[in-house]
């Protein structure tokens, strides 16, 4: 089940997905600046829209079209796929085009990104610092006429 979230009516969900990332691998929380709850709070007040997934993961949308993805530990991603690309339908009546950044290390993340439309078009930003070495993102995007 996908269900749209409201930050006052579920701020409890969204900062348990927070402790989840709080436990998360070295390499995440380092690449990810994983905020105090109060950051993640304000953070969440100005996106769009944040969808539950299966109360698996979260998906926060930014007025840009700018993606973030949540999955909990130990869930596998791949299952969402189906949810994730209704919710693209969605998001394309709104915008013309999705994009998000990754660490280029987060294989499982780009398989996920991949399965439902998401391309590496070689844009990458280097920022942070993940096992001691200069962190680097890879945006990935898609496009609503390709799909």
């Amino acid at each position: 089940m996908t269900r749209l979230l409201s930050l006052e009516r579920d701020r409890d969900i969204i900062l348990a997905y927070h402790e989840v990332e709080q436990n998360a691998p070295q390499w995440f929380r380092d690449g990810s600046d994983v905020w105090q709850k109060d950051d993640l709070l304000e953070w969440c007040k100005r996106h769009h829209k944040i969808y539950e997934i299966e109360n698996k993961a979260l998906l926060y949308v930014e007025p840009t079209g700018e993606v973030h993805f949540s999955v909990k530990r130990g869930e596998n991603g791949l299952d969402l796929i189906p949810a994730l690309l209704e919710i693209r339908a969605e998001l394309f009546k709104e915008f013309d085009t999705l994009y998000g950044w990754m660490l280029k290390q987060n294989r499982g993340l780009k398989k996920i990104c991949e399965s439902v439309g998401f391309k590496y078009e070689g844009f990458r930003v280097f920022h942070g610092v993940v096992k001691n070495r200069v962190a680097e993102w890879h945006c990935h995007s898609m496009e609503k006429s390709s799909n």
